[in-house]
C-alpha cells in the first residue's frame, strides 16, 4: 500500500501538467481563430461591397501592379488554407471572402475588364435612370386619371391635390399642369387673383407643349372667368387651329360669339329707341 502511494503521486502530477498542457493548446487554438475571425469580419464589409475597386480597396486610377498586389495580400489573408483547425464557420467565412476578392480582382485586372466594367456601370446607370423615369410616369398618369375622375365628381380640392401629385413624380407633362391650374382655379373662383394665378400655372403646360391644343382650351375658359372674352376667342380659335377636331374648344368659340351677337343686338336695339 505504501509503495503504491508512492507511485500514485507522481503519477497524478504527471496527469494535471498533462491537462494543463492540452489546456494551453486549446486556448491557444481558440485565441488564433478569435483573432482570424476578427481579421475577416473586418474585411467581410470591404469585399461585399459590391463594388470591384472599393472591395480591393485602390482608387479607379490604379493600374495593373497596383491592383494585382493589393488583391495578392487580400488573397493571403482570406486563404481558406489559413482556416487548418479552426471552426468551419470561420472556414466557411474565409471561402466566401476569398471568392469576393477574386471576382473583384478578375473585374478589373487589366485594362480590357476595366474598359468593359466603366461600360457595364454607364449602362447600369442609363437603366436605372430608365426604369426609375418609368415608374415616375406610370405614378403620374395613375395620379391625373384620379384628378380627372375627382373632377367630374365635382371634388375639386381632391382633384387638385392629385393633379399635384401628378406635377411632383412628372413635372416634364403639359398636361398635368393644365389640369392642376383648372382645378386650382375650380376649388375658390370667387378669390382675389384666382384666375390669374390659375392662368399662370396653366402657361407653364403651355411652355412645355405649345403645340398642343390642352393648353389653349383651358385658357380660353380662365379668360372667360377673368370677363376677358376677346382673349378667350383666340385661345379656342388656336385650339382648333391646333387640332381642328377638338370639340370643346369649338362649342366654348361658338358660345362665345353667341353671347356677343346677342350683347351687340341688344345694344343695337337700345341705339333704336
Amino acid at each position: 500500500a505504501p509503495a503504491a502511494q508512492q507511485y500514485a503521486a507522481p503519477a497524478k502530477a504527471a496527469l494535471r501538467e498533462v491537462r494543463r498542457n492540452v489546456q494551453a493548446s486549446e486556448d491557444r487554438v481558440v485565441t488564433s481563430e478569435s483573432t482570424l475571425r476578427a481579421e475577416l469580419a473586418g474585411l467581410a464589409k470591404q469585399l461585399g461591397s459590391g463594388n470591384p475597386w472599393q472591395a480591393l480597396g485602390v482608387k479607379t486610377e490604379a493600374g495593373d501592379d497596383r491592383i494585382r498586389a493589393v488583391y495578392t495580400d487580400l488573397a493571403k489573408r482570406t486563404h481558406p488554407d489559413r482556416c487548418v483547425g479552426a471552426s468551419d464557420a470561420t472556414r466557411k467565412l474565409a471561402e466566401e471572402l476569398f471568392a469576393l476578392a477574386s471576382k473583384a480582382f478578375d473585374a478589373i485586372r487589366d485594362g480590357d475588364a476595366r474598359a468593359s466594367w466603366f461600360k457595364q456601370r454607364k449602362q447600369n446607370e442609363l437603366d436605372a435612370a430608365a426604369r426609375d423615369e418609368s415608374e415616375r410616369a406610370v405614378h403620374a398618369e395613375s395620379e391625373f386619371t384620379r384628378g380627372e375622375g375627382l373632377l367630374r365628381a365635382r371634388r375639386p380640392n381632391e382633384a387638385l391635390q392629385a393633379f399635384r401629385n401628378a406635377v411632383e413624380s412628372y413635372p416634364e407633362e403639359c398636361d398635368y399642369h393644365v389640369y392642376l391650374g383648372w382645378a386650382y382655379y375650380q376649388v375658390e373662383p370667387d378669390a382675389p387673383n384666382r384666375v390669374q394665378d390659375a392662368i399662370k400655372i396653366v402657361m407653364r403646360g403651355r411652355k412645355l407643349a405649345p403645340d398642343r391644343r390642352t393648353p389653349y382650351l383651358f385658357l380660353g375658359r380662365l379668360c372667360q372667368a377673368a370677363g376677358n372674352v376677346e382673349n378667350a376667342e383666340k385661345m379656342y380659335a388656336r385650339a382648333i387651329q391646333l387640332d381642328p377636331d377638338c370639340v370643346e374648344a369649338q362649342r366654348e368659340l361658338r358660345l362665345v360669339r353667341m353671347r356677343q351677337d346677342k350683347a351687340r343686338g341688344i345694344v343695337g336695339r337700345m341705339l333704336k329707341r
